[in-house]
């Protein structure tokens, strides 16, 4: 190898460590943004779960107290925010849908069972969400027994006004 030669190569390599050294002193641009249509996106955060367990309570509280047309006004507008990633646990959307359609209460508490498991699947699936909720189970439902609620004073769902401190409390699984 001639002097010319090794000379050239060390030129060379002293511009590549300059190079990679005036890189390392810049600062790191910002990520690039996710192509359209990535793979995997974000998990949601707690805040933009919220909503779910609001909508959920709303439903809730409209059965305990006998509130037909509140059910289904809080139901129909629960459906509005629960997107398909949020009713991954089966029944979130089919009890949403047989609460708005029903015809009388009893139909609604069935399908706020159906809601109820779903939704405690829901928060099995999202420990975060669980802070300051209380799950409650009525031996008398028909159904799922099992519901929460953000209050303590226990107001029962699926008996409404008749029974409405009927059951006790229990855990925060299906």
């Amino acid at each position: 190898m001639s002097i010319f030669t090794r000379r050239l190569g060390a030129l060379a390599l002293s511009g590549l460590f300059a190079a990679t050294a005036m890189a390392c002193d810049k600062k790191d641009p910002a990520p690039a943004a996710p192509a359209e249509g990535a793979a995997e996106a974000a998990a949601p955060t707690t805040a933009a779960l919220a909503p779910m367990v609001e909508g959920y309570d709303k439903v809730r509280a409209a059965l305990a107290d006998d509130d037909l047309a509140a059910a289904k006004t809080a139901a129909t507008a629960y459906k509005a925010i629960v997107t398909t990633e949020d009713a991954d646990a089966p029944g979130i959307a089919a009890g949403l849908d047989a609460i708005v359609a029903a015809p009388e209460i009893e139909a609604a508490r069935d399908g706020f069972s159906t809601l109820s498991e779903g939704y405690i699947k829901f928060l099995v699936a999202h420990p975060e969400l669980k802070t300051g909720l209380i799950a409650y189970r009525c031996p008398m439902a028909r159904g799922f027994k099992k519901w929460v609620q953000t209050e303590k004073k226990m107001m029962n769902p699926y008996m409404g006004k008749a029974m409405l401190e009927c059951g006790g409390d229990t855990d925060l699984a299906p």
